[in-house]
């Protein structure tokens, strides 16, 4: 959702073409598992990695940033996908990767 210039991603409407951020594109009508597709593809943006890592990313003591409310006929898949991404950044999760891991980025 973007207002007054702000994208605004406490709100996900995983409805297709709603542009939210976990929606896939307009007319889409896959399953849960082409829908998981799309979404590795968009994580592997720079650009969609980048606000995903933010809208699931540690939040800091002294930002209030809502929690994320999350809708749609995609709502169940978005939620797993969210959780293991929250998983991978707080370094549990092996089966998520990356094109570059933490390791290599450190080296």
């Amino acid at each position: 959702m973007l207002t007054f210039g702000l994208i605004d991603d406490t709100v996900q409407d995983t409805t297709p073409g709603s542009g939210c951020l976990l929606a896939p594109p307009a007319g889409f009508a896959g399953s849960d598992e082409d829908y998981r597709k799309i979404m590795r593809e968009q994580f592997q943006n720079p650009a969609g990695r980048q606000r995903i890592v933010l809208l699931v990313g540690n939040r800091s003591p002294r930002l209030l940033k809502p929690e994320v409310v999350i809708s749609g006929p995609y709502e169940h898949p978005a939620r797993e996908i969210l959780s293991s991404i929250r998983s991978w950044l707080a370094g549990s999760d092996e089966r998520f990767q990356t094109p570059h891991s933490r390791e290599d980025r450190a080296a």
